[in-house]
């Protein structure tokens, strides 16, 4: 290969390669917020729902928004519950079973599937205006779950300010047990997770890049044109 061609070669491919700095490239900012935990979780068809899970924005300085992805993680947890408004007395075999159900903005959802071990014991003595409770093994669960957000709804996760993520939770189930009457055979479900929220957005270079990219293009294209140029030949 000749040296002309050669050079002409590379100053094609540098300019190419140098005037791609100019387009805009993607990005991503990741955030995480948890709600309730291990040791506390939140309990399903009570007070702790609804709740608020508060995300950080995304700051519009850093490009424009291309996509928003929500992972909903969750971890359902399930125990049988005795209530007594009676005598003291025994019970056998209550147990719990049903599916837990957390639903956010947006379309984010994930629910879990449970059923808690049997347990039998003795239980004390309660009265109509304050039962004795007995709780049974748990049974645990986790999933994950990814929705994305549509562009009609970009809005309101922009502005670099915090956004509350609401999460709503719900349990279906059915519940059972041996005892007399007095006794009456429940479920406690609760629930623990996170939310996680990836900003997807076009980011261009900055000011003094873009400057940069600019005078090395033109060179590029100046060069590319006075190689391209017909030689005069001397006589």
């Amino acid at each position: 290969m000749k040296p002309n061609q050669t050079l002409w070669m590379l100053i094609t491919t540098g300019t190419a390669l140098t005037c791609l700095g100019l387009r805009a490239f993607a990005d991503t900012e990741s955030f995480t917020e948890t709600y309730g935990s291990s040791s506390a979780p939140l309990a399903v068809n009570g007070t702790d729902f609804p709740t608020v899970v508060p995300l950080p924005q995304f700051d519009t300085s850093l490009g424009n928004l291309t996509d928003i992805e929500v992972t909903l993680n969750t971890t359902g947890v399930l125990q049988a519950e005795v209530a007594n408004v009676g005598v003291a007395t025994v019970f056998t075999n209550a147990e719990a079973a049903g599916k837990i159900a957390i639903t956010g903005p947006d379309g984010a959802g994930a629910s879990v599937t449970l059923t808690a071990p049997q347990f039998s014991g003795l239980i004390g003595a309660g009265t109509p205006t304050a039962p004795t409770f007995a709780l049974g093994p748990s049974a645990s669960a986790s999933t994950s779950s990814l929705s994305f957000v549509p562009s009609s709804d970009f809005a309101a996760y922009e502005g670099g300010g915090t956004l509350n993520f609401v999460l709503n939770a719900a349990f279906a189930g059915n519940f059972s047990g041996n005892g007399p009457s007095g006794l009456s055979f429940n479920g406690f479900a609760s629930d623990y997770g996170s939310v996680e929220v990836d900003y997807t957005f076009s980011a261009v270079p900055e000011p003094g890049n873009l400057f940069l990219f600019s005078f090395l293009c033109f060179c590029g294209f100046a060069a590319l044109d006075r190689m391209r140029r017909p030689r005069c030949s001397n006589a």
